[in-house]
């Protein structure tokens, strides 16, 4: 079979068809990779295609399987001619000499290419005998008048072209843009296209958020490539046709064991057993959310990359409590993770892992518990964390037997109180106000609330919370029906921090709230008013002449009392603010 698909590749290449070619070697490679000839064939048809890294890529393999053999050290050291590195090529002609038989006919053209090389690379000036070239002297002439000793593709540069600059300056440059803007820029001319792949560096760190085109397996395959086993990051957010052949290229020829972060989201082709194959020792930062990941894939990642801070596996419905019973081994072996971030929203967890968790990650910080099947019990483990400053609770926490939310809460509170920055806790309506005023009472350094949606919160919690929590920026009491002006009035008033507050959905605020916020919400940039019907547009006018900052965003929609005109003047006072208003 390989036989077949050489002879039909040769046809192709002699007929100038450099991509068949390239696609029937590939094929061929596929199922005899150490065949020296279709390497061989492969790397002088991407040379046609000035596909040089992957040529390189080849060349080095042709190395590998036959060291004693000129083809692969042609092939490398005319590449690295290509790409204008005469220096690199000089020393692979060099180590040819030293490998190859003298009876082999194609060193003579070794010899002659490494003088070709060398002339280059020391320039008509240069008589030192000196080969360490600075990098970036091969873009510059020797002397304004000649061209000589410089490649073809940079003499014939138009003074305008940015590739006259220093290669220094331009891979500075380059180092600042993000990696979509990096890939158009291979559009720009062969020039520019030869500079960005001849420069490892580009293609450490792969992020294929915000791309223009849809991404496709030999995408993935093609970039991956051009580290050459080097790549440190891969993010393919929401690249839902990838399939399982896209992640091929992190394992073979070559295994990218310097992988530190790895992103696949939003996937639901790509294989559990996929996902595990290239998870590497040092992966610091792993995102599978919304794909197929299962238990078996969070052990081994939990197992083998022990410096792994962030795990997100948000939306996985095949994970359960199984996927952390590892961390029971940890936390008796005394082997503490490495953990400081969790995401496990709307996975089917229970107290059990929540407990294993807190026992084996000293260092966890922030979690997101959001839509799992945990209860009050969760809380009083979660005092074993003592570094956590994040927590996200799922809505309606239901209790746990001989034990009241309120305990629960001042077990918790009492043992982050230091750390404990923000806090989630929507759709309870257990928590009331002493249960609240327990929490602003032990946890001062409180940043960021959410506690929308419960029907038992009222004025007192609020009170409390002003005047306990003097740290707090955020704060969410939307569909709080409970509350009234009295604790929202004593909020804008005591926490002179507060940048955004929601209020929307309570029919008890009035226009004293606004007056307060024109009064004493200096800080306060961002409002959510939205169904507030008794509201009036005399108030929310004046939040023109509100002191401190100016007004960012504020929402407005379905207050029934606020004419269109009052919202018309204020967009044109406050151009830069986001206002909606919508009525339905």
């Amino acid at each position: 079979m390989e036989k077949d698909l050489l002879n039909k590749a040769v046809v192709a290449f002699k007929a100038g068809q450099y991509g068949t070619a390239v696609r029937i070697f590939t094929k061929a490679l596929s199922a005899d990779s150490g065949n020296f000839k279709l390497r061989d064939g492969r790397a002088q048809a991407n040379m046609k295609l000035k596909a040089y890294n992957e040529a390189l890529l080849d060349a080095e393999q042709m190395v590998k399987i036959d060291p004693t053999n000129a083809k692969g050290y042609l092939h490398a050291a005319r590449i690295f001619q290509a790409l204008g590195k005469p220096d690199s090529g000089v020393k692979i002609c060099r180590i040819a000499r030293k490998k190859v038989p003298g009876t082999d006919t194609r060193l003579k053209e070794i010899e002659r290419l490494e003088r070709e090389l060398v002339h280059v690379t020391k320039g008509p000036g240069n008589t030192n005998g000196n080969d360490d070239v600075p990098a970036g002297r091969i873009l510059r002439p020797a002397t304004p008048q000649s061209n000589e000793g410089i490649p073809s593709h940079v003499s014939s540069q138009k003074p305008s072209d940015p590739l006259r600059l220093p290669l220094e300056l331009i891979e500075s440059i380059h180092s600042y843009l993000p990696f979509a803007t990096i890939c158009l820029l291979l559009r720009v001319s062969p020039a520019w296209r030869t500079t960005l792949l001849s420069n490892k560096r580009h293609w450490l760190d792969i992020d294929l958020c915000g791309t223009e085109y849809k991404i496709k397996n030999q995408t993935v395959s093609t970039l991956v490539n051009r580290g050459r086993g080097a790549i440190k990051s891969l993010v393919l957010k929401d690249c839902c046709d990838l399939t399982n052949p896209s992640l091929k290229a992190l394992l073979s020829p070559f295994r990218c064991k310097d992988l530190t972060r790895l992103e696949i989201t939003g996937n639901a082709k790509i294989s559990s057993t996929a996902i595990q194959g290239v998870i590497a020792p040092y992966i610091t930062r792993l995102v599978l959310s919304r794909t197929k990941t299962d238990n078996q894939t969070v052990r081994r990642a939990l197992d083998i990359c022990r410096l792994l801070g962030y795990l997100d596996v948000s939306d996985c419905p095949h994970i359960d409590d199984d996927a952390f019973s590892i961390c029971e081994n940890f936390a008796k072996t005394d082997t503490p993770l490495a953990l400081e971030t969790l995401s496990v929203e709307r996975v089917n967890i229970t107290d059990r892992t929540v407990y294993l968790l807190s026992l084996s990650s000293p260092s966890l910080a922030s979690i997101n518990l959001g839509g799992t099947n945990i209860t009050d019990r969760s809380l009083v483990n979660l005092a074993n964390c003592c570094s956590l400053s994040d927590v996200v609770l799922p809505q309606s926490l239901p209790p746990a037997p001989g034990l009241s939310i309120t305990d629960a809460v001042t077990t918790f509170a009492s043992a982050v109180h230091l750390t404990l920055c923000k806090l989630n806790f929507t759709r309870c309506p257990r928590l009331d106000d002493s249960t609240v005023g327990v929490l602003g009472m032990f946890c001062a350094n409180l940043e960021e609330v959410q506690f929308g949606t419960s029907a038992n919160i009222g004025d007192e919690a609020l009170i409390s919370m002003s005047r306990d929590c003097l740290k707090l920026r955020i704060i969410g009491l939307g569909t709080c029906p409970r509350i009234s002006d009295r604790g929202v009035i004593a909020l804008v008033e005591e926490l002179r921090e507060m940048e955004s507050l929601d209020v929307s959905n309570n029919q008890n605020i009035t226009d004293a709230v606004l007056d307060a916020i024109v009064r004493k919400g200096s800080a306060l940039v961002a409002m959510n008013f939205n169904n507030c019907t008794r509201l009036t547009g005399a108030a929310v006018g004046r939040l023109i002449k509100k002191v401190g900052r100016a007004t960012e965003v504020l929402r407005l929609s379905n207050c029934v009392r606020v004419h269109q005109d009052t919202i018309s003047k204020l967009r044109e006072a406050l151009p830069r603010a986001l206002i909606s208003c919508r009525f339905t």
